[in-house]
């Protein structure tokens, strides 16, 4: 068996002295997010025969985990994920959705839950392909290791290397078998769902996040009615944003927060959509009808 540890923060120095760490903020040419690692360890137990017809032979009495270090799987997410003060963190708009805005970027939390799945889940992830690889009889260093017998003629010495190189064999053996991506980079409902991308810098600047309005606190009513609108990426404050019912802006309103927005339907609104535009980008829309 093995111990599965993460995420410690980055630069992490694995017991096995690998450093896995990120260049800070991710960016399109530098995308990695998650990194992931065996550590593994072993050490030998062997005893001779005394006596009987197979006197003089060697055995292998037990295999452990534990060496130098005890064999480990490590993974760490980007510090930059894990701090929601960053400016990467704060570009993960969430305003994905699949049937209005389709190109949209996925949110900082489930962006975060998927990096830790890929790489520390229980199944799809690498820690499953590890977890199979450790597991499988032809790999297992315990299984394959009390297989090993020593003839009479072998000093301790050669039967204990000849161990130790079929041993680290298997031990790459695992380790190749945790690289591949899981189920190929394939999204799907069994593997990973595909819930939005991610805004990387590129070269240096992020996506803006495009707002996206997901209702309406009432979807009628006439000119001065108080409305609700509720969605993402709108920003802290108003500032330069606007918000118009069927191309007649809606002013100043009476609250603005990145996820909600209070006006009353201005003076000369007619039946149509409602739109919010921040820095130049614009939502999609929900039609009101003035009464």
């Amino acid at each position: 068996m093995s111990t599965k540890t993460g995420p410690p923060h980055p630069p992490y120095t694995t017991p096995g002295g690998t450093i896995l760490s990120f260049i800070s903020p991710p960016t399109a040419t530098r995308r990695t997010i998650g990194l992931s690692i065996v550590d593994q360890a072993f050490n030998v137990n062997t005893a001779v025969v005394n006596g009987g017809p197979n006197s003089g032979y060697q055995f292998v009495t037990g295999v452990t985990n534990v060496g130098p270090f005890t064999t480990v799987y490590n993974w760490v997410l980007h510090q930059d994920l894990e701090n929601t003060n960053s400016d990467f963190y704060k570009h993960q708009c969430g305003n994905y959705n699949a049937q209005t805005n389709p190109n949209g970027f996925i949110d900082g939390p489930t962006l975060i839950a998927g990096v830790s799945r890929h790489e520390s889940g229980s199944m799809n992830s690498h820690y499953a392909e590890y977890k199979a690889a450790q597991d499988s009889p032809s790999n297992n260093l315990g299984v394959v290791g009390e297989k090993q017998i020593g003839l009479p003629s072998e000093s301790s010495t050669q039967f204990g290397d000849r161990i130790s190189q079929t041993l680290v064999s298997k031990a790459t053996a695992i380790k190749d078998a945790t690289s591949p991506e899981p189920c190929d980079g394939t999204y799907n409902a069994t593997c990973t769902m595909f819930n939005g991308f991610v805004n990387l810098l590129n070269p240096d600047v992020y996506q803006p996040c495009q707002p996206q309005i997901t209702s309406l606190s009432v979807t009628s009513g006439p000119v001065g009615t108080p409305v609700t609108i509720n969605g993402l990426s709108f920003g802290a404050q108003q500032g330069n944003s606007t918000v118009s019912f069927n191309g007649v802006s809606a002013g100043t309103a009476t609250s603005w927060s990145n996820t909600s927005i209070n006006v009353n339907v201005p003076s000369g609104a007619t039946t149509g959509p409602v739109v919010v535009v921040v820095a130049s980008q614009q939502s999609n829309s929900i039609t009101f009808t003035v009464q």
